[in-house]
């Protein structure tokens, strides 16, 4: 049998199929035009999924693989002369590799101009070395990437870390930091700790008329005081003894891990309570730098350094909320993100913090996504009320479209490539249309 005769078969097939479901079920049958209009179709077709349909079995699914002779045939390619001109070298893993694996030099490659400050996360330290510990940044395989090259581990020479004007500067926020973690301290670490031993070398919880004597100046109805009675003098047993006892063990397995537990949690607390805030903020002399100050640690003030180009504020998304937004008052605060190592910096609208000669290019440089975009109620990022463009956009519009105009009297209109899941469905259509014409229908 022939190719022809076997795409007539198909033809007659799917044509007698479609007129058995014109009249059963018209909505299930594709509009096209070799179809009666007395069968009253209705609806197109839903689509199976191509990678469902055993139609194509043959074209995806050959030892021979027949994908590559049509995609040679149809683009003009030979995979064959693609292969044999192919790079190849001789220095190569014999073993499990191939002669096209041919190493790329870094010159070959694009450099990596993403971030000027480096990368000292990617330098393997001694003591990694020595323990044999191994982290993915320092490892050779994760720093060799095929297309990009290495980046450096020191910053780049252009950078000039001498400091220039002084941008921001907010020593109050030190201080209240500090505050807040004092009092974070007392009642989150001391207060449990003493009112627990109280509890424990008491037998029972303090009395009130204690803390009011100590504490307060108010007292409490002795109906609402607790007056012990908890029974643990047996829990302190151990404490007036020499030797190990079930309590003792008890107190050593579970009351002492619990609170070691507790006050690891309040050390961590105390330690990320810096909030992002940023007590001080310097430019460089050639202003593409970034010299922050911010609290961090327990009781520590740290500098980082960032790139202006990397700072970029948060884009108050809806237009008409943006005058109601903290950052607009004089005593808000500003969100700056670095993009680059994901820091967040809080700095307090106010101007009595600011340097006012550099404040307005430091803000200009910072809003370069949403300026222009969300400022105005006129014109949003989905609806304008101005329809006209400008003259430098209407002459590069002309310019565009006389370009693309020359283009297609040189080249020719482009033609979109099919797939061959397409070219098999239009020659069924076509051999049922002949089909239909024979038929006179």
């Amino acid at each position: 049998m022939t190719e022809e005769k076997e795409w007539e078969l198909f033809g007659y097939y799917s044509f007698l199929v479609d007129l058995h479901i014109a009249q059963v079920r018209p909505q299930n049958l594709d509009a096209v035009q070799y179809i009666p209009r007395r069968f009253n179709q209705v609806n197109q077709t839903a689509k199976f999924d191509e990678h469902l349909n055993n139609r194509f079995f043959e074209y995806y699914h050959r030892w021979r693989e027949p994908t590559r002779t049509w995609f040679s045939q149809t683009q003009e390619l030979n995979f064959q002369d693609a292969k044999r001109n192919a790079p190849s070298t001789s220095h190569y893993d014999h073993g499990r590799g191939t002669k096209y694996d041919v190493e790329w030099t870094d010159s070959q490659k694009f450099p990596h101009v993403a971030n000027r400050l480096g990368y000292p996360i990617l330098k393997e330290e001694p003591i990694e070395r020595i323990l044999g510990l191994e982290r993915a940044p320092a490892h050779p395989q994760y720093q060799n990437q095929p297309f990009v090259q290495t980046p450096s581990m020191s910053p780049h020479e252009d950078l000039n870390f001498k400091q220039g004007e002084v941008i921001y500067e907010n020593r109050g926020v030190l201080e209240w930091t500090r505050f807040w973690k004092c009092m974070t301290a007392i009642v989150f670490g001391a207060s449990p700790g003493f009112y627990v031993f109280e509890m424990y070398a008491g037998d029972g919880l303090p009395s009130t008329d204690w803390i009011a004597n100590n504490w307060n100046w108010w007292n409490i109805p002795k109906q609402f005081q607790d007056g012990s009675g908890w029974g643990v003098e047996e829990y302190r047993y151990c404490d007036d003894r020499e030797y190990m006892n079930f309590q003792y063990s008890g107190k050593r397995l579970v009351a002492r891990p619990m609170h070691a537990a507790y006050m690891c949690q309040v050390l961590i607390l105390l330690q990320h309570m810096n909030l992002d805030y940023v007590s001080k903020m310097v430019y460089n002399k050639d202003k593409d730098l970034v010299f922050v100050y911010k609290p961090t640690g327990f009781w520590n003030e740290q500098e980082y350094v960032y790139e202006v180009h990397h700072l970029e504020q948060m884009v108050p998304y809806a237009v008409t909320a943006v005058k109601n937004m903290s950052m607009q008052r004089d005593d808000g605060i500003i969100t700056v993100y670095d993009m680059d190592k994901k820091d967040n910096l809080k700095l307090y609208g106010d101007a009595k913090y600011w340097n006012l000669d550099v404040r307005d290019e430091f803000m200009a440089s910072t809003r370069g996504l949403w300026k222009g975009n969300f400022d105005s109620k006129y014109k949003g990022s989905i609806f304008t009320l101005n329809h006209h463009a400008s003259i430098e956009e209407s002459l590069n519009n002309y310019k565009t479209q006389c370009e693309l105009k020359d283009a297609v009297k040189k080249l020719g209109e482009v033609v979109v490539p099919t797939t061959h899941e397409e070219e098999w469905e239009q020659r069924l259509v076509d051999e049922r249309q002949k089909i239909a014409r024979q038929q006179g229908l």
